[in-house]
């Protein structure tokens, strides 16, 4: 019968026959980055002018004044005031006599009129245009966008 420890040493030779090493890979990334030309654009900015016809409706206050002689004594004085679009502003004078009277001189009428007038105004309106055109960095072709 075989010895016990001639049997663990052929089964340690035979183990060490059927053992393969196998090597562990790894694998590492680096990542780098650069500018790099595609291509380039030429941008063409043009202004074009129009004239353009504008219609307005204007204001315009006339005013006139009258003078309305009145001449009388008033022991107190008038304020102004106003009669429809009439403005009625009294004008005062004092006098000598043996006392002093105040003497309503006249009356300021003064009436405003509105008028409306159409006119039409030119003016001149400008408009900007762009236009870009793109340059292939290979010369090999242009577009317009």
């Amino acid at each position: 019968m075989p010895e016990p420890t001639q049997d663990l040493e052929r089964e340690a030779a035979a183990r060490r026959e059927d053992v393969e090493t196998i090597p562990v890979v790894v694998e590492t990334v680096r990542v780098e980055k650069r500018v790099v030309e595609t291509g380039r654009a030429v941008i063409h900015k043009t202004v074009s002018e129009r004239d353009e016809v504008v219609n307005a409706l204007l204001a315009r206050h006339d005013v006139t004044v009258e003078r309305v002689p009145v001449d009388r004594v008033v022991t107190e004085l008038p304020v102004p005031r106003q009669e429809g679009d009439t403005w009625v502003v009294p004008v005062f004078e004092e006098r000598l006599v043996i006392e002093k009277q105040l003497v309503l001189k006249e009356e300021l009428r003064i009436r405003t009129q509105t008028r409306h007038e159409a006119v039409q105004q030119t003016v001149r309106l400008r408009q900007e245009h762009v236009d870009i055109e793109t340059v292939d960095r290979r010369g090999d072709g242009e577009t317009k966008a």
